[in-house]
């Protein structure tokens, strides 16, 4: 571990430690049977440093980008493979060319290491701070990607794919003017809308939320603070004089038309879907109460408030926002099967967390968000789940129809599984546990990427 020196011992142990190496291993042991149904690569996204010493603070949100994957087909896992995603920013530290592309116009370092999506046939990586990256199906970086040289802004980590018309909605935002913009690709990948949306100042908008016809911005009082970044390593803190309020507009429409509903102060990190209710907007969400006002830390991990699972309504017609609590557990990473996105949802995903810990994840949730029941299913002691990925059966007829994939951390053997859990048989064991040959770290955002047979591998 000394090659990763100035690095808090915090972040180098269990299930945040950083491997070291790219490895690729073939024809994974299974424990259960996988579905035959699933033919494609789950992917995750997430930092790991790579070893190379570092100086000054360092903040998980930060680090160089790296994806892991494992190849799924015929009831086997015929590989897993990690790669670090090749940004400049990575070419910086280790003696390799940064994949060629248009020039970047990240203000902040791009590491590319929070989300991975794919859309119109290409596969790409994300984070708030530049371009996308694109990656092919064995994990090897393609090159910065901005849309046919359409986007000359960052895009955001959280885009949204409506699942009815194929189209791509995405924001930026970021610590200069214009602080929030808005853009809209078609199915085929092309950049057809770009919108200026005015908002008071550089609030973090990690995520956001659509609806079938309008889109949701979230306007909340964390913002940028360079100052304060220089110290903490994380640039964005809590500012008690900047309100908080969501903003409906219209998917066609501009500036002009969003709606601003202020709510209670409060932090919302990621959204769990939103849609229209007659003439209400409904919004559900991990909130964070204004308790983080005073615990915000540049260790995301030793805040000990936790999210919990809340819903708004937003009456278009009143201009009247009601707030509700769905549950008290702590938990992070919603989920939802991609299908409702936009839609009304009866279900809902999640992973829990622990308040007060270093370590604060565990087992997955699973809501009914009709009668507000949870299940809970346990990954086991000494065993840290990730996000899960809901991956809809082919000829569902039920939303929970499908499966979850969620790299588990064992700290037994130092090691991570990629389970599968029946999503219809939450509690249950899972369907199948994929054993890996070394550890994930803890990191964010995934994706099912489906495949033909034969496709890359």
């Amino acid at each position: 571990m000394t090659a990763f020196a100035g690095i808090p011992a915090a972040y180098l142990e269990g299930e945040l430690a950083p491997v070291s190496t790219e490895y690729t291993a073939w024809d994974l042991p299974v424990v259960g049977s996988i579905p035959p149904e699933l033919d494609g690569l789950y992917l995750r996204n997430g930092p790991n440093p790579p070893p190379v010493p570092y100086a000054g603070p360092y903040h998980w949100f930060m680090p160089d980008g790296m994806l892991h994957g494992v190849r799924i087909r015929d009831g086997k896992a015929l590989w897993y493979r990690n790669r670090w995603i090749r940004t400049a920013t990575l070419a910086d530290k280790l003696d390799t060319r940064p994949a060629p592309g248009p020039a970047d116009i990240a203000l902040i370092p791009n590491t590319s290491n929070t989300n991975v999506i794919t859309h119109a046939g290409r596969v790409l990586t994300l984070a708030e701070w530049g371009l996308p990256h694109e990656v092919d199906c064995d994990l090897n970086t393609i090159g910065r990607y901005d849309f046919g040289g359409a986007l000359a802004a960052p895009m955001t980590a959280h885009p949204k794919i409506d699942p009815r018309t194929g189209e791509l909605f995405l924001i930026s935002f970021g610590p200069v003017e214009p602080y929030l913009q808005y853009f809209v690709a078609d199915a085929a990948g092309a950049l057809v809308r770009h919108e200026v949306i005015d908002v008071k100042g550089p609030s973090l908008m990690h995520d956001w939320a659509m609806t079938e016809n309008h889109v949701l911005f979230l306007d909340l009082p964390i913002v940028f603070d360079a100052a304060y970044g220089a110290e903490a390593g994380f640039p964005y803190r809590w500012d008690d004089n900047y309100g908080a309020r969501i903003g409906v507009m219209p998917k066609t429409g501009t500036s002009a038309d969003v709606r601003w509903f202020d709510v209670e102060p409060c932090m919302i990190v990621h959204t769990l879907n939103a849609y229209e209710n007659g003439g209400e907007i409904v919004l559900e969400a991990a909130r964070y109460c204004d308790a983080v006002r005073d615990r915000w830390s540049p260790d995301v991990l030793a805040i000990d408030v936790g999210a919990t699972l809340h819903r708004w309504h937003l009456d278009t017609i009143t201009g009247r926002v009601r707030e509700e609590a769905l549950d008290d557990r702590s938990f992070e990473f919603p989920q939802l099967n991609p299908a409702k996105l936009g839609i009304a949802n009866h279900v809902g995903y999640g992973v829990e967390t622990s308040q007060g810990q270093r370590s604060s994840f565990g087992g997955l949730l699973k809501w009914d968000l009709t009668t507000g029941t949870c299940q809970h299913h346990d990954v086991g002691a000494g065993r840290v789940a990730a996000e899960a990925t809901f991956v809809p059966h082919l000829n569902a007829r039920a939303e929970d129809e499908g499966w979850l994939l969620s790299y588990i951390y064992d700290a037994a053997r130092d090691a991570s599984d990629l389970v599968i859990v029946d999503a219809t048989d939450f509690t249950a064991a899972p369907q199948a546990v994929i054993r890996l040959p070394h550890r994930v770290p803890l990191g964010f955002h995934g994706t099912w990427v489906p495949m033909s047979k034969g496709a890359a591998g």
